[in-house]
């Protein structure tokens, strides 16, 4: 009987030495924030290719980024969020990128969870893209119709953050070649997602083995009593 007990008993040390060293896991929240108590602008913007410079402040692991669009009017389609080292125009290179359908980024901030993270340096700039915000053409009022177009994702509130020029096509063909210096196109609203925490978050299998283990271990006393 006392071999069965201390067997009970090791048993119930190795779950609790595994729920220990359980995995870990990063914890997702908004890192940055851009104009995020501001109002959407209910306007259009005819171009299909639309992204601002980014520079953070401090070091984070990227991991998606929001935004919010007016909320109604207009068509929504999924938009993909890129991050680059630059406009492609002027050689940038893509660094991660998600996709998402707009209709979750209206009446509040919505996004794309990239691909894969990435891990933002302190004082480097950034380019943040945003591509298929208009159908082709759209910079042709006579080709494409105001319902296809979807509103804009910036605001025209006074005192609005100016993040930085935009660059923009036409096309979506994700050059960001054009630039905009002035204007309300220059206030996006933007939601940095980022990993800033780390917590234990045991495995299943290992809250099961650990919840056997204190059922052994009680019982095992019980009989020496």
């Amino acid at each position: 009987m006392k071999q069965k007990t201390r067997l009970f008993i090791a048993t119930a040390a190795l779950s609790l030495a595994t729920w220990a060293t359980a995995a870990a896991a990063g914890a997702q929240s908004v890192v940055s924030s851009v104009n995020g108590g501001a109002n959407p602008a209910n306007e259009f913007w005819t171009a299909a290719s639309i992204g601002w410079f980014y520079t953070p402040s401090t070091s984070f692991t990227l991991r998606g980024v929001n935004t919010q669009f007016f909320s109604t009017g207009g068509t929504d389609r999924n938009v993909t969020i890129e991050l680059l080292t630059a406009p492609r125009f002027d050689g940038g290179m893509l660094l991660t990128s998600g996709t998402f359908h707009t209709s979750a980024a209206r009446g509040g901030f919505g996004g794309a969870t990239f691909g894969s993270t990435f891990d933002l340096i302190a004082n480097t700039q950034y380019f943040l893209g945003f591509r298929n915000m208009a159908p082709q053409s759209a910079g042709d009022f006579n080709l494409v119709p105001e319902s296809a177009l979807l509103r804009a994702n910036y605001t025209g509130d006074a005192g609005a953050m100016i993040f930085s020029s935009l660059r923009f096509d036409f096309e979506d063909d994700g050059e960001y070649a054009l630039e905009l210096t002035d204007g309300t196109s220059t206030q996006p609203m933007l939601q940095f997602v980022g990993l800033n925490a780390v917590t234990t978050v045991p495995e299943p299998g290992t809250v099961v083995l650990f919840g056997m283990g204190l059922v052994i271990v009680t019982f095992a006393r019980r009989r020496r009593r």
